[in-house]
């Protein structure tokens, strides 16, 4: 998960600590990546960033009524 660093009201950083995330940036990092891969990598890790922080975000209100009984 994770962690939420807040230096003012309008801006806040995520530390992300998940294996994942960890071993595709490495793989990023590295000079040998080809640019296919790195494309690639590049999209796995924002979805699972994506992820991870929408875990933090508060769920929305039901909006939707039963019209059933």
């Amino acid at each position: 998960m994770p962690l939420l660093q807040s230096t003012s009201e309008q801006m806040s950083t995520f530390i992300f600590d998940h294996p994942l995330i960890d071993g595709k940036l490495a793989k990023l990092r590295s000079r040998t990546t080809p640019v296919a891969l790195f494309r690639q990598l590049v999209e796995e890790v924002t979805t699972l960033m994506l992820y991870e922080v929408a875990k933090t975000c508060p769920a929305p209100p039901n909006r939707w009524k039963r019209r059933w009984p």
